[in-house]
């Protein structure tokens, strides 16, 4: 039976297409049945798949691909793909989006990931126009590639969606940014090679930061180095753990620990690595 909604005013009607993203609209559409033509109409296309990847095409446009072959895109109705895993930038930036010959295609993917991209916040402003309620951004392949306003203030600002983010830098004063966002999160990975930036924090506000945040939580420090000098990294970056966190998982009810873990890692071998864990109950 048609939802009563397709009886509502026309101004009202308008409205709420206006609200609603480009698959909650598609599944209004489907509800109302497929007799009623009304201002929430036609239906729109679509097609579900398990990864997509987007491509620099050249200076000034993309290609949309899976398995290596190129989706056709209608270049008049909106096209609709549900990505069941995840959605994959390969050496994009943001002239990519600047005239491109696709302009009606939406993405609902939780991950994406940027790889070998020119991270800047215009870009992400234009992935924001494609994707559709990202929860994790994976930025840690375009590690050299992230422009300096890119902060996580900037990113939450974007995606007030994300609920996971992994950065391939850090900053002076990313904690700060992160906590002034107000913004809880499920999980936060961090991989970099400058000491001084990734450890410019004060150890007392980590743990406050720790404290904030909704259990099981995850806080992942990597700090890669180009030779293996273990025992006096570790040494330098313990001095980062307040001292109520504690060492042993097991003296907390699982569902209440939050997990921190500074990580070494060599730059160019990435499965060489030593991980410290320590635990926070929420």
């Amino acid at each position: 039976m048609p939802y009563p909604i397709l009886t509502l005013p026309y101004p009202f009607v308008k409205r709420l297409r206006q609200l609603l993203d480009p698959f909650e609209l598609k599944e209004l559409q489907r509800a109302a049945g497929p007799y009623v033509r009304n201002e929430l109409k036609p239906i729109v296309k679509s097609c579900k798949k398990d990864f997509i990847n987007i491509c620099s095409k050249d200076k000034n446009d993309y290609d949309v691909d899976w398995l290596h072959m190129k989706i056709k895109i209608p270049e008049v109705n909106q096209f609709l793909i549900d990505c069941t895993t995840e959605l994959k930038f390969y050496h994009m930036t943001n002239s990519n989006f600047e005239k491109p010959t696709i302009t009606q295609v939406f993405i609902k993917a939780d991950i994406i990931r940027f790889l070998s991209c020119r991270i800047s916040n215009a870009m992400l402003r234009n992935v924001l126009k494609i994707a559709i309620r990202p929860w994790y951004l994976d930025f840690r392949y375009s590690n050299t590639g992230i422009d300096e306003d890119v902060t996580f203030s900037t990113i939450v600002d974007i995606f007030p969606s994300v609920k996971c983010i992994t950065m391939g830098k850090a900053y002076f004063g990313w904690l700060d940014d992160l906590i002034n966002t107000r913004k809880r999160l499920d999980a936060v990975e961090i991989f970099h090679d400058n000491f001084d930036e990734l450890f410019s924090f004060k150890p007392a506000d980590l743990y406050d930061y720790f404290r904030a945040q909704y259990p099981p939580f995850w806080f992942l420090l990597t700090y890669r180095v180009n030779a293996n000098r273990y025992p006096w990294i570790i040494n330098m970056m313990q001095k980062f753990i307040d001292s109520r966190f504690d060492v042993l998982e097991n003296i907390f009810p699982r569902h209440h620990i939050s997990k921190l873990v500074f990580r070494v890692q060599l730059l160019h071998h990435a499965q060489t690595k030593k991980d410290y864990r320590y635990y926070c109950k929420n």
